[in-house]
């Protein structure tokens, strides 16, 4: 299994980069020497099943901030969120992590009210329809 992961320039400039791989570090290393700019990996997720199509709809989150290819134009907790948020729906969707898990973003959503609550009790199956439209 693969690991989703974010890296940018190690000063902390420049786009990131979101993508894939078995060795996230590894491929630190070898984004570095074809860039010619020292990296750094700023998160990586653990492994998980269907690493290709978590990475694309990180990429579908962050593709108003697409530069080219996997570089993005955007702050690293932008990509953080994405890459996250597309991970925890993953396991969601496999059983894996609960709703009640998913309960933060959905907080954060609306603001902390009870309203997210109440969304959530209310429209459960609709629910991952609009996680994957949150950017």
């Amino acid at each position: 299994m693969q690991a989703l992961y974010v890296m940018q320039a190690e000063d902390g400039s420049g786009p990131v980069k979101v993508g894939i791989s078995g060795d996230p570090n590894a491929r630190c290393v070898g984004v570095s020497a074809a860039a010619d700019i020292k990296m750094r990996l700023v998160h990586c997720t653990p492994p998980v099943k269907n690493a290709r199509t978590a990475e694309r709809a990180a990429h579908s989150r962050l593709a108003k901030h697409r530069l080219q290819g996997e570089w993005f134009s955007v702050d690293p907790a932008v990509a953080i969120a994405a890459v996250d948020g597309v991970v925890r729906l993953q396991r969601y969707n496999e059983g894996t992590v609960t709703a009640a898990e998913l309960m933060p973003a959905i907080l954060a959503k609306f603001g902390g009210s009870d309203r997210a609550l109440h969304y959530l009790l209310e429209r459960r199956p609709e629910i991952l329809l609009v996680l994957e439209s949150w950017e």
